[in-house]
């Protein structure tokens, strides 16, 4: 079987997501699609717009076949955590044998020698970047600047093309796949219209920051316009729903802030993402920030990133601490017919336990230290969103598209 792998967060799924997978399925025509998808909260340290059951139900009626869920340890990681996590989950399943992204640089050629290079560190390489890191840079530039120093075969072109975001996660994906040995085949799909940070609404393929403002600034964003710049199916989907603009890490601001008053900078300092006396500053600038914008501006600097900030503080929230450990299995938000019969398949192939009935997962699955807290991020999210009922995880059941 040909079973083709993505990495995905669908936040919210857009014409770029659909575009992605018709052109997978036109070109390399495979038995089916797998996706493993972040939960109730992203890699850049915020809620998702959306619950992931109906992230999960917009991702099948658009063409994916089986949605797993990307544990909330790797999901909140950085850049490389969250590759690696997920494409060892991917490899995991027994069943994916591609594993295509989108990016802005399709040069798998020059995405692989970049990969290696990651992943291997050689020494004159690996004394740049430590020079470059010394210097105070945040990692992703000191690493960049390092290659450059290490390897002047890559010229500006190059190194300007795989700068964006997505080019920098196709190679953390090449980056994992090498370091494992994982058989994965690489299928780079060229990414089309808006950069990924680009927040103007253009039409047809405006990214999901784009999508996301329009949601939160609109009382109500009309149907019409959704439907430039996502599938229609998709539309519906959160119109019956129902849509939810609330959830940004500001609906998080109460439970942060009574997190921060019971730490100290002791306590902090085993917070994940917490180093070089970061817990000194947050516990200073605890005790007097008027809101969670005031907050990261009082401790954001060249080595901390906004976005390196905001997962801190998600990580504060829920009390994570650095685990040494993977996931134990592999949670299944939902299927279509061909989803059920790579489920089927993965009964006998895969290397971890299948979810897809929590209440019937075994004691080790439920005492996993990556599931209590996939446990408490479904909790927390609801909790936010004004909904008082707790363990949805528990009682919700797969999607199941007929």
């Amino acid at each position: 079987m040909k079973i083709i792998g993505i990495v995905v967060e669908y936040n919210p799924f857009h014409n770029g997501h659909l575009y992605q997978i018709q052109s997978l399925r036109e070109r390399f025509h495979p038995d089916g699609i797998v996706v493993i998808m972040s939960g109730h909260f992203v890699q850049r340290g915020q809620p998702a717009i959306f619950d992931k059951w109906m992230r999960a139900e917009m991702a099948l009626i658009c063409g994916v076949d089986l949605v797993l869920e990307l544990p909330f340890y790797d999901a909140t990681s950085s850049a490389e955590g969250f590759a690696d996590g997920a494409v060892r989950a991917l490899a995991a399943t027994g069943i994916v044998t591609h594993l295509a992204f989108g990016t802005e640089c399709d040069d798998l050629t020059l995405l692989t020698k970049i990969a290696r290079i990651y992943a291997e560190e050689p020494s004159h390489f690996k004394d740049q970047l430590s020079e470059h890191l010394k210097s105070g840079l945040p990692f992703a530039k000191a690493r960049e600047k390092a290659l450059q120093d290490a390897f002047p075969q890559f010229d500006d072109s190059q190194l300007t093309a795989v700068r964006k975001s997505n080019a920098i996660l196709a190679i953390e994906y090449l980056k994992a796949c090498y370091r494992h040995g994982l058989d994965l085949e690489p299928l780079p799909i060229k990414r089309i219209g808006s950069d990924y940070h680009n927040a103007d609404l253009q039409e047809n393929y405006a990214s999901a920051t784009a999508i996301r403002s329009i949601l939160k600034a609109i009382p109500t964003p009309s149907r019409k316009q959704l439907m430039t710049v996502m599938p229609v199916s998709a539309v519906d989907c959160m119109m019956a729903s129902g849509i939810n603009r609330q959830l940004d890490i500001n609906a998080f601001e109460p439970y942060i802030r009574y997190r921060l008053a019971l730490m100290d900078a002791g306590a902090l300092a085993n917070i994940r993402g917490v180093s070089e006396g970061l817990e000194y500053k947050l516990a200073a600038a605890s005790k007097n920030f008027t809101d969670l914008s005031d907050l990261i501006v009082q401790l954001k600097s060249k080595r901390y990133a906004e976005t390196r900030l905001h997962r801190i503080l998600i990580n504060v929230l829920l009390d994570v601490h650095p685990l040494d450990t993977t996931a134990t299995y592999l949670r299944v938000l939902g299927f279509t017919p061909t989803g059920q019969a790579c489920l089927k398949a993965m009964k006998s192939m895969a290397s971890r336990t299948i979810v897809t009935t929590l209440s019937k997962a075994p004691a080790e699955v439920l005492n996993d230290p990556h599931m209590k807290l996939d446990l408490l991020a479904t909790d927390l999210y609801h909790m936010a969103a004004g909904q008082t009922k707790s363990g949805m995880d528990f009682t919700k059941p797969p999607i199941q598209i007929k």
